[in-house]
């Protein structure tokens, strides 16, 4: 009986820990001493946040170019001219995430008033972005600053962008990819958190901002939150500074963690270890269980 017994335990800790014949993946557990964190290569992390709209603006004032993201069609690059402070009341145009406030099919601006703006879409107090009926800023356009604050696009392009965006819809505006943060579509399947404040949700993103300088970022649960004209006001929310992200963060590390090879070769192989265990047991054993069946 102790053999039967001392074999019965030996097949089933092989089978468990190298993979038996019923078990093709051949599965391995790994045990770790608790708080160990896992380090990863992740240079290209950042702090996300949502939208359930199906088009959001990113404006990099570096090159004076913009994408539309659309959710399902090609995304729409295109060209821009941002605010400079080099005329008069002119401003640069602030760097930050915000929101389209208003759509406008066309007004004068209350400070410029012989201005009509084409396409108006206000995401920065009185800063958005337009087209002008004549066509003298169509040369500064993808080549540098020309306005006094806001972002000027030509007649033909700000057509398809009025189209494409909605009120709400976020505005990341940054320079050269130096933002801190990133925005993404929301899945209609998955579970978001609507943070009706905003003075809440800039908080939670300091906090988080601060973890991922850390590289701390993945150490906590990150909500998914949705940014909406509540929650994101006309100052916008800082978009931090990318070249403070560390190009490693950590991850938590489970106590146990079960590793499946990834190929019929590493699964054999696991077999072949598992063959030799089981000789050499016998081998070691071999006095003793010929005794015990006599």
């Amino acid at each position: 009986m102790r053999t039967l017994g001392l074999f019965t335990l030996l097949v089933t800790l092989t089978a468990f820990h190298f993979g038996g014949p019923f078990d093709r993946a051949a599965t391995t557990t790994v045990e770790y001493p608790e708080n160990i964190f896992i380090t990863e290569f992740y240079p290209h992390a950042r702090d996300t946040f949502y939208t359930a709209e199906d088009a959001w603006l990113e404006l990099d004032l570096a090159t004076q170019t913009a994408i539309v993201h659309n959710r399902e069609r090609a995304d729409f690059h295109f060209k821009v001219s941002t605010g400079t402070p080099y005329i008069k009341d002119g401003m640069r145009t602030n760097k930050g995430l915000f929101v389209v406030r208003k759509k406008i099919w066309q007004k004068y601006s209350t400070s410029f008033p012989d201005a009509l703006l084409y396409r108006w879409m206000p995401f920065n107090y009185g800063i958005g972005i337009h087209g002008l009926l004549q066509n003298r800023y169509y040369n500064y356009l993808g080549k540098r600053p020309s306005s006094h604050g806001c972002v000027r696009v030509s007649r033909e392009d700000v057509n398809r962008v009025y189209d494409m965006l909605a009120v709400g819809s976020p505005v990341l505006v940054h320079s050269g990819d130096d933002a801190a943060i990133a925005v993404a579509f929301a899945d209609p399947r998955g579970t978001y958190r609507t943070v009706g404040d905003a003075e809440e949700l800039l908080e939670i993103a300091e906090r988080r901002r601060n973890r991922l300088y850390n590289g701390e970022y993945f150490l906590e649960p990150n909500d998914k939150i949705l940014l909406t004209t509540t929650n994101v006001l006309d100052a916008g929310m800082p978009i931090g500074d990318a070249s403070m992200i560390p190009s490693r963060q950590r991850f938590p590390r489970p106590e146990s963690m079960y590793l499946a090879p990834f190929s019929d070769r590493v699964a054999a192989e696991a077999r072949a270890v598992e063959s030799r265990h089981v000789a050499a047991f016998l081998a070691d054993h071999e006095t003793e269980l010929a005794s015990e069946t006599r």
